[in-house]
């Protein structure tokens, strides 16, 4: 795994497929740790499960 930093001028989590396979996760200061987490279980089961409406839900979607 690698880790950049980088500030996007926005405080909502980012957990998006750049491509096949890779995967990008990032959350904001502060509640990293929670936040972080939640979205590396929201990319695994997307990508295990098929599943995407944990990240549906952080990205502001309804369910």
């Amino acid at each position: 795994a690698a880790r950049v930093a980088f500030h996007v001028g926005r405080v909502l989590p980012i957990a998006r497929q750049v491509r096949s396979h890779v995967w990008a996760i990032g959350a904001y200061n502060g509640t990293g740790n929670v936040i972080g987490a939640l979205c590396g279980r929201a990319v695994a089961f997307a990508a295990v499960r098929d599943d995407d409406r944990l990240l549906n839900l952080l990205a502001g979607e309804r369910a």
